[in-house]
């Protein structure tokens, strides 16, 4: 048995922005239910502590306190532990830095000014609880993203002999409640980036107000600035990514976001693991669909359909392709190009189902496609997730034309649910899906429809391949939906 513990500053159902959360979540569990001794640690937001109430779920003050004193002020935090079955739950309560509305920005979309200072309380403060709060010494500590690259920081230069901050913290009770000998004694950081176009790159002041050494080039700073993810990918055991392909786009200027030189320096402990998803996306027992199947019998899958297409108002005969779409509206991942071809699907007559939120101009534009082929074209502004269930059991396709795409989950939840994905080839889409050619459909290797350059053109081309199998050879699709369905997509 391993002890590991991941930090991470979102985690379903707690606090969830995308990605991030489900891997967070998914990955934790699955090490605990294999025999690890597997902690999530996460901030006590605004919206965790109304996900405990609305769940039921208690909040255990475990007693466990302290301050962590920085250069430029001093915040008091206190260590909650979720009273519910699973690997362990640990919020860190600091309500003058988390209990506000959003985790990384306000309402408006604007990005919170200290969001530097926030994650790195939540850091520290998790160091110091955690050894009161894991009975024995920890094996692994697992950092996620730049918001808890420091602990991987903090590890390595206090195995160093060297104090990572520039002023100390207090904590109570003031002994750990075991008495084994340093907790971090042997224990390796693993740090993931999950997205490198997210890097945590502020003003280089702000590694002084955080009492930060190693503000340099081989540290810290980057191009004048300090990106908190080096914090990870300088000093963690191990760096990963969350797809094979991934690790070796980031190396490479065009998907380097300025880091693929360090990238290239650390390749000897650089590795891509490909994200799995958990028994929660099964359409054999998912409670937000209309009617569960699975791969051997895909006739509640019809169901889904029909419940999908009533629910947006839409209508289409049994020929009539649907694809759908979960995405963020945001230019990495590609819901222009989906928007470029709404005519190209209206010339198809095929529907089209549109969950997400995010640019206002994207939102704008597919508010006017929606107005404009009301027939065609099903909107939900917005986030809910038994819609985005909903929209995987119920569509024929899911579109996902990202630009890029470290691994992304839509894809694989797709094909769970038998519904073949279009994909851009990058990243992890380009891991998981095979497409569909003459050759790979009678090997029985085909699991959707991938396009070889992200534009209009491209996706235009791999939507006519889709309708045209789904038309012309529905036993062909069947097979398409099963291979799928088939593969195992789990962690």
């Amino acid at each position: 048995m391993s002890r590991v513990v991941h930090l991470a500053s979102e985690a379903r159902p707690w606090a969830s922005t995308g990605g991030l959360a489900e891997v967070a979540a998914s990955l934790s569990q699955a090490q605990f239910d294999a025999g690890d001794d597997a902690w999530l640690v996460l901030p006590a937001y605004r919206d965790a502590l109304r996900v405990a109430e609305r769940e039921g779920v208690v909040l255990r003050d475990t007693g466990v306190h302290g301050e962590v004193r920085l250069p430029v002020g001093t915040w008091a935090w206190r260590a909650l532990r979720a009273d519910a079955p699973g690997r362990p739950v640990v919020l860190v309560d600091c309500p003058a830095l988390f209990d506000r509305e959003g985790l990384y920005h306000g309402p408006d979309h604007v990005a919170f000014a200290d969001n530097a200072l926030r994650f790195a309380v939540f850091v520290r403060a998790a160091l110091a609880a955690l050894p009161r709060l894991v009975q024995g010494p920890l094996d692994v500590l697992h950092a996620h993203d730049w918001q808890t690259a420091l602990a991987a920081y903090a590890l390595a230069t206090a195995r160093a002999g060297e104090p990572p901050w520039t002023a100390g913290d207090t904590v109570a009770p003031a002994s750990p409640a075991w008495s084994q000998g340093d907790p971090w004694q042997g224990c390796a950081a693993v740090f993931t980036i999950h997205n490198l176009g997210y890097p945590g790159r502020f003003p280089v002041h702000v590694a002084g107000e955080l009492g930060l050494r190693h503000v340099h080039p081989e540290g810290l700073e980057f191009y004048g600035d300090v990106a908190l993810i080096k914090a990870g990918v300088v000093w963690a055991d191990a760096v990963t990514t969350v797809s094979p392909t991934y690790a070796r786009e980031v190396r490479t200027p065009a998907h380097g976001e300025g880091f693929d030189g360090l990238l290239r320096h650390v390749s000897d402990r650089l590795y891509g693991v490909l994200n799995g998803i958990d028994s929660a996306w099964s359409p054999a027992r998912d409670p937000h669909i209309a009617a569960p199947y699975d791969a051997d019998d895909l006739s509640g899958k019809a169901a889904c359909r029909a419940a999908l297409l009533a629910e947006f108002g839409l209508q289409a005969d049994a020929s009539t392709p649907v694809f759908g779409s979960v995405s963020r509206f945001a230019h990495q991942k590609g819901l222009d190009l989906v928007a470029d071809v709404v005519p190209d699907l209206v010339a198809l007559d095929a529907r089209l189902v549109v969950l997400g939120s995010g640019d206002p101009a994207l939102e704008a534009r597919f508010r006017a496609l929606q107005a404009t082929y009301p027939d065609h074209v099903g909107l939900f502004v917005g986030y809910d997730v038994g819609l985005s269930h909903r929209v995987e059991a119920g569509a024929d396709a899911f579109l996902m034309p990202s630009r890029y795409e470290p691994c992304g989950l839509n894809q694989l939840y797709s094909m769970a649910y038998g519904t073949p994905p279009v994909v851009h080839r990058t990243g992890g889409l380009a891991d998981t899906v095979t497409h569909a050619s003459p050759t790979t459909l009678a090997s029985g290797a085909a699991t959707g429809f991938v396009f070889e350059h992200a534009d209009a053109a491209g996706l235009r081309w791999a939507v006519g391949e889709a309708a045209r199998l789904f038309r012309d050879a529905p036993e062909a699709w069947r097979a398409l939906q099963r291979a799928g369905m088939t593969r195992d997509h789990s962690w």
